[in-house]
């Protein structure tokens, strides 16, 4: 049983892939080297491996995620909602998706997650990034949306350990943003503000409209966080293969949301003008794989609200680290979705 990080030595490793039969009984892992990671919700580290007999199906590596020590309980949530996908995972053949599950478990005080280790094949994109690749992760992103709804595993319950309920919480959302404007006093200008203003005045008024539709059309399974630092593109040939990683923040919903978050939050100010046609892109490649019956009225209606939503994301991402990066960032990162808003809003984009 792994407890705890000093649990993950040679001999537990060697039990785990024995029992999954990825090295036979008369092997063993003789040696590791742990190399960490920088991540914010969890430990991460690679472990490479050596073995007493080399295996061909035997992984030369292998990435591990734990509990951070002083994590605390929204953490913990991410973690266990990552296990929880995982564990969907394997009744549902999502190897071309994601990387390859080994072993996880978790309860109350710890947990932890092994996976196959991509970083020999595969390399991971800044979040600003060319058009390119914009393409490439929205294409994947379609076919993956469109396998989950085939699958039909939206019909499964919602996970218990998810982060947030998928819901628009206007509570939240007012008292948050009422800090962040008193946070960000004097850097944002008066047309930010306005924008601002008008997203929230229809927010308060279609708040209940919003939430039905989020409520009754959960399609299909979303990333929650989905961005190019959450792709990772294959190194030889990136528009043969990607796969999309950290699930912490995976829910059921309309697929449209993971496409509003990528283009909105993180597509660069210079290829704003591009954003509706790698939406179009998306839901054109949503129609080759014949997803639900869902029209391109509905889809730039949805990527509308989630558009105006996302406005308020920063609110909540800064209030909740406490603004530990400078006001210029949030303002620059409010602005940016601000423009996708303001152009879907006049249909320009």
């Amino acid at each position: 049983m792994i407890c705890n990080e000093a649990d993950i030595n040679c001999t537990t490793l060697t039990d785990i892939f024995r029992k999954k039969n990825i090295i036979d009984c008369d092997d063993s892992i003789t040696d590791m080297q742990k190399a960490y990671h920088c991540s914010e919700g969890s430990l991460a580290f690679t472990l490479s491996l050596k073995y007493l007999k080399k295996q061909n199906n035997a992984p030369a590596s292998v990435f591990v995620k734990l509990d951070k020590t002083r994590g605390g309980e929204h953490y913990k949530k991410l973690t266990r909602n990552e296990l929880a996908f995982y564990k969907l995972s394997q009744g549902c053949d999502f190897g071309s998706f994601i990387p390859k599950y080994i072993d996880g478990w978790y309860n109350d005080d710890f947990s932890y997650l092994i996976l196959e280790d991509l970083s020999s094949a595969y390399i991971s994109q800044d979040y600003a990034s060319d058009y390119e690749y914009f393409q490439m992760a929205v294409k994947k992103l379609a076919k993956f949306h469109s396998y989950c709804w085939k699958l039909g595993i939206y019909k499964t319950p919602v996970p218990a350990f998810t982060p947030v309920s998928g819901l628009a919480d206007l509570d939240l959302i007012v008292e948050n943003h009422e800090k962040m404007l008193l946070l960000l006093n004097g850097t944002l200008d008066e047309r930010l503000k306005s924008t601002l203003n008008d997203a929230l005045s229809f927010l308060k008024s279609n708040v209940k409209q919003i939430n039905q539709t989020l409520q009754t059309r959960r399609f299909t399974v979303i990333h929650g966080d989905f961005h190019l630092k959450n792709c990772m593109f294959l190194a030889e040939n990136p528009h043969n293969d990607l796969k999309i990683i950290d699930w912490q923040w995976w829910n059921l919903g309309i697929g449209t949301y993971d496409v509003a978050h990528l283009l909105n939050l993180y597509l660069p100010v210079e290829l704003k003008f591009a954003e509706l046609n790698i939406f179009k892109l998306y839901f054109e490649r949503l129609c080759e794989c014949s997803f639900a019956d869902y029209s391109w009225d509905e889809a730039l209606n949805d990527y509308r609200i989630f558009t105006m939503l996302n406005l308020f994301k920063p609110d909540l991402y800064a209030i909740n680290c406490r603004l530990r990066r400078q006001k210029d960032f949030w303002t620059s990162f409010i602005n940016n979705i601000a423009i996708s808003y303001n152009n879907i809003n006049s249909r320009i984009l």
